[in-house]
């Protein structure tokens, strides 16, 4: 590679960093705690393990408990069952009957439900610092913008990580042996930078890749919706089968079949599957329906997505989705999911993540103090060391020919 090129790629790769270091330092650092946000919620809240098994949970009971207190006829009810606390979350969709229902009931709501008590908690009042964590990761105290900034800051990175590749791929390996910390303090942060984002490679490329999707996920439905002619629903309906909305018909006649049983005799339908939601559409309604989703063990299958949907008025169970079937569209998206949030490989893979996430905060630290130690040296006019702007003006000319 010649000088020339060499320049305007290790230039590249200072700028991108620099530009987007500490909103990447933030969310790699509320990242690394949103693994174990489950764990931060129970050691906040301070309770003990629970070991209720999920096919064990009284959901006729927490029904007519929530029904003293909520307008549920025409919502859908999502109970989110992973993990093993003794709370579970619902999410209520709006109330689709909109002559009968009350005006509170005409927005979605998120509880907090006790599986004992069926004591009922709003999203504020069980808000915790494990949440907390988990929003700041992907900016979402920005409302609406948020998502998008950690998309674009993601997607920088990747062009760091690769231009970075590209400028240290020479002296990546010998610096990786020759780390020594008693050398000059440039020399230190030049050489654990090199190391450590060698170490930390492939677990910042998955996170650059995957954060970029979430992030900008826009830029992915934009042409897949071409790709369906327009038809947004039944793009969703491929790829989030779970989401699929009914239209509110009428009130039903019939009494409302036990959830419990239908939880009880589907749970088991499929060998090693882990519940991961129940879902009721159209609460109280005429086409009434109930959804068991689920995926098996990590050890029998990296992704899967079992469906299984009972239509009350035609007293027909389906399968909706089998989970030992490969499901392209689906199953792509999943796997990205999985990756970003570490949610296979059990507690020891969180805590290596965990690790790696803060190894990469001292990546981008270190690499922010390479740049400030050589802006010290006493090169060029002392104005053009004040202001990293001019720097990145004096660098624009030179990247320009290469990327526009």
């Amino acid at each position: 590679m010649s000088n020339k090129k060499y320049n305007v790629f290790f230039n590249t790769h200072t700028v991108s960093g620099i530009v987007v270091s500490i909103a990447l330092y933030i969310i790699f650092l509320a990242g690394a705690f949103a693994l174990f946000k489950v764990e931060i919620e129970a050691w906040e809240k301070g309770e003990w393990k629970d070991s209720t098994r999920r096919e064990n949970i009284d959901f006729d009971f927490l029904l007519k408990k929530l029904a003293e207190d909520n307008f549920l006829q025409s919502r859908d009810l999502k109970f989110y069952l992973e993990g093993d606390s003794n709370s579970i979350h619902l999410l209520m969709s709006a109330a689709k009957d909109t002559m009968n229902a009350p005006k509170e009931a005409k927005t979605r709501c998120y509880k907090s439900l006790n599986l004992h008590t069926a004591e009922a908690t709003s999203y504020t009042e069980s808000y915790s610092y494990g949440e907390f964590l988990y929003r700041l990761h992907f900016f979402s105290q920005l409302p609406r913008v948020g998502i998008y900034l950690a998309g674009v800051v993601s997607l920088l990175f990747f062009f760091a990580i690769v231009t970075g590749v590209i400028v240290h791929w020479k002296k990546m390996f010998s610096n990786f042996y020759q780390f020594n910390p008693k050398s000059s303090l440039k020399r230190i942060w030049s050489d654990a930078h090199t190391t450590l984002g060698f170490i930390g490679l492939p677990f910042q490329l998955i996170y650059a890749l995957t954060g970029a999707y979430f992030g900008l996920s826009i830029l992915v439905l934009i042409p897949a919706n071409i790709l369906y002619g327009g038809d947004r629903d039944k793009l969703m309906d491929d790829l989030r089968p779970d989401r699929k909305s009914y239209e509110w018909i009428s009130e039903g006649e019939t009494e409302i079949p036990s959830v419990n049983n239908f939880v009880l005799k589907n749970f088991n339908r499929w060998e090693y599957l882990k519940p991961q939601y129940l879902l009721i559409k159209n609460y109280k309604g005429s086409n009434m329906r109930y959804e068991l989703i689920g995926e098996l063990q990590d050890s029998e299958r990296f992704i899967s997505s079992g469906i299984i949907s009972y239509d009350i008025k035609n007293n027909l169970i389906e399968e909706l989705l089998n989970p030992y079937e490969f499901h392209y569209i689906s199953d792509i998206q999943k796997s990205l999911g999985r990756l970003h949030f570490a949610n296979f490989g059990g507690q020891l893979l969180k805590v290596l993540f965990f690790i790696l996430a803060l190894m990469t905060c001292f990546v981008i630290v270190s690499g922010v103090l390479i740049w400030m130690e050589a802006r010290n040296k006493k090169i060029g006019p002392q104005s053009n060391a004040n202001f990293p702007l001019e720097q990145v003006l004096f660098i624009y000319p030179s990247v320009c020919p290469y990327f526009l």
